[in-house]
């Protein structure tokens, strides 16, 4: 029920499929979306440009979330010490949430992540001049639909095993992403199979440990 066009948002995260996701999610909100691949990237981003809010993931090679975030905060000036930093993971355990609270990130949002939760989060943190409510007649009939509609057009998905195409689509926001997620997804777990592969050959058991839990992500 609000959109926000003149806002900024940097997405900070290593998997192209999570950023897809996270990205078609943030669409309907018409905000100006940036992307990063890891923290080094966000933190060079963070002062070549003003963002509103920085969805952070934690878990990334390079740099992670948590050094990211300690990065920005020790840069001089307000602009760093208040950028509402967001820290996103899948682990939604109150150990990983004290974690995220004690590097100075605002807020936490669970991978999946959830339209309802995302859109919270964007109402709490994004400035208040920033968001732009419609009038009340505007509101499309879309919003109003529970989104069953939307699982037409992925006849047969439905009988490949292991796959739920229903909860597919409550992750994706739309069918057409969806869709293009499952050829990405066929596509890059080739990469990381090379990648795991060339971590265990060469005993990098850090950037192991980082594509294993992106790969559960995935």
């Amino acid at each position: 029920n609000f959109t926000a066009p003149d806002a900024h948002v940097l997405v900070v995260d290593d998997n192209e499929i999570n950023r897809k996701v996270i990205n078609g999610l943030l669409d309907p909100y018409k905000l100006n979306i940036y992307m990063a691949e890891d923290g080094k990237q966000a933190c060079q981003m963070v002062q070549e440009m003003h963002f509103d809010i920085v969805f952070m993931d934690h878990m990334m090679p390079v740099m992670d979330g948590i050094e990211a975030t300690a990065f920005i905060r020790n840069l001089e000036g307000d602009y760093f010490k208040n950028l509402p930093i967001i820290a996103l993971s899948a682990n939604a355990t109150q150990e990983a949430q004290d974690i995220f609270t004690n590097a100075h990130m605002n807020a936490f949002v669970s991978k999946p992540v959830r339209i309802n939760e995302l859109a919270k989060c964007l109402r709490s943190w994004l400035p208040e001049q920033r968001i732009v409510k419609p009038d009340n007649d505007a509101v499309s009939d879309e919003a109003e639909t529970d989104g069953s509609e939307r699982i037409s057009g992925t006849e047969g998905m439905e009988n490949i095993d292991g796959l739920d195409v229903e909860e597919g689509l409550k992750n994706c926001g739309s069918r057409e992403l969806f869709v293009e997620l499952m050829g990405d997804y066929c596509r890059v777990i080739e990469q990381n199979i090379d990648k795991l592969t060339q971590c265990l050959e060469t005993g990098n058991v850090r950037d192991y440990t980082i594509e294993v839990h992106a790969l559960k992500n995935t």
